[in-house]
C-alpha cells in the first residue's frame, strides 16, 4: 500500500499523539528515569525523540509551506542526539509539558497545509511533505511500544501495522514471503523460498524490530536494516 502523500493520515496520527502524552502523564520522576526497551535510553530519552520529533517534522513543514526545503535536522543525527540526551534531563514537568506543546504545534502546522503542500518534495527521504506524516505516525506508535508502559502491537490499528510492514518489507532477504493468518494479506520480496507467517501486528512488530506478542512460524531470519535515507535534494 503506497502511502497516499496528498491524503496522509492526520488524524491517527493525532490520535496516537494523545495515546502517547496520556500514557507518559501518568509517570513520575522515578518512572521517568527507568530503562525503556531500548538499549541505553530510559523512558525518558524515548519521550524526548518523540517529542524532538514533532517540533523537527513542524519546522521542516513550516518551511515547505513557504516552498522552502530544510533538513531535518540542520546539524545531522549529531544535532538529534545531542537534544535527546540534553532535553532527557529535565524535570518530568516540564518534559511532559513540552512533549504537548510540540505534538500540539505538530498538529496546528500540517493543519494548515493544502494537497499541493502535501505534495510539494521536503529533503526527508525525498518526499512529499504528506509522506513525513507517515513516519510521525510509526513514530509515536512504536516508540509508545518502547517506554515500556504496557502498551503493545497489539494496540496498534491494522491500517499503520499493514503501513509497517510495507514500508519495511526491504528488511526480509529476497525470497521471502510474509503472510498473516488474520487478515490474509500477503507480502513478497522476490520469488518466494521461505514463508513467515502470523498475525498482521505480528509481522508489524517483528519486521521492526519489536517482540511479537503472538507465534511466528518462520520468522528465524537476519532483518537488514531500515531503508536508507537518499541524498537529500536541494
Amino acid at each position: 500500500m503506497e502511502p497516499v502523500e496528498t491524503q496522509p493520515p492526520l488524524s491517527e496520527v493525532r490520535t496516537a499523539q494523545r495515546r502517547f502524552v496520556l500514557e507518559c502523564a501518568r509517570l513520575d520522576e522515578t518512572r521517568l528515569r527507568e530503562p525503556s526497551e531500548l538499549p541505553g535510553w530510559t523512558r525518558a530519552h524515548v519521550i524526548v525523540h518523540v517529542m524532538d520529533n514533532a517540533r523537527a517534522f513542524a519546522r521542516l513543514a513550516e518551511y515547505a509551506l513557504r516552498r522552502e526545503r530544510v533538513d531535518l535536522y540542520e546539524g545531522g543525527q549529531q544535532e538529534r542526539n545531542a537534544i535527546i540526551e540534553e532535553l532527557a534531563l529535565l524535570p518530568a514537568a516540564e518534559l511532559l509539558e513540552r512533549l504537548r506543546t510540540e505534538c500540539a504545534r505538530f498538529e496546528e502546522v500540517y493543519s494548515r497545509a493544502s494537497a499541493a503542500d502535501l505534495a510539494f518534495p521536503v529533503r526527508f527521504r525525498n518526499r512529499g511533505l504528506g509522506f513525513t506524516v507517515y513516519t510521525r505516525w510509526r513514530e509515536v506508535w512504536i516508540h509508545l511500544v518502547d517506554t515500556g508502559l504496557g502498551v503493545t502491537p497489539a494496540d496498534w490499528p491494522a491500517e499503520l501495522a499493514t503501513h509497517i510492514v510495507d514500508f519495511l518489507l526491504e528488511r526480509v532477504p529476497v525470497g521471502t514471503e510474509l503472510r498473516a493468518s488474520d487478515t490474509g494479506q500477503s507480502w513478497r520480496s522476490g520469488a518466494p523460498e521461505h514463508v513467515v507467517r502470523g498475525e498482521l501486528r505480528d509481522l508489524a512488530a517483528w519486521i521492526s524490530g519489536r517482540a511479537p506478542l503472538g507465534e511466528l512460524t518462520g520468522a528465524d531470519l537476519e532483518l537488514g536494516g531500515w531503508p536508507r535515507h537518499p541524498e537529500p535534494i536541494r
